[in-house]
């Protein structure tokens, strides 16, 4: 089915610690050009934290698009607060 994940746990475990990197390299390059160069080094524990915020904004994107698709396809009905929180009508 489209969508699934068929990553064993180790390729999981492996793009976990790709995407903790990426992200890490991503905000420590943009915070010393905003605050200048060896900022991120001195702040790593605000690197991290910001890292956290961009996985956990990931994670509640991703989370949203599959509700979405699943009120899409009608598969659980839902209540009007949870329609207008996924924009639907």
């Amino acid at each position: 089915m489209e969508g699934d994940i068929t990553a064993s746990t180790k390729e999981l475990m492996d793009q976990a610690a790709i995407t903790a990197s990426h992200y890490y390299g991503l905000i420590a390059k943009d915070m010393d050009q905003l605050y200048g160069k060896g900022w991120s080094k001195e702040h790593s524990e605000t690197v991290s934290r910001l890292c956290q915020v961009a996985a956990q904004d990931f994670h509640t994107a991703v989370t949203n698009r599959t509700l979405q698709q699943l009120r899409d396809k009608q598969f659980f009905p839902l209540e009007p607060l949870q329609v207008e929180l996924l924009g639907g009508e």
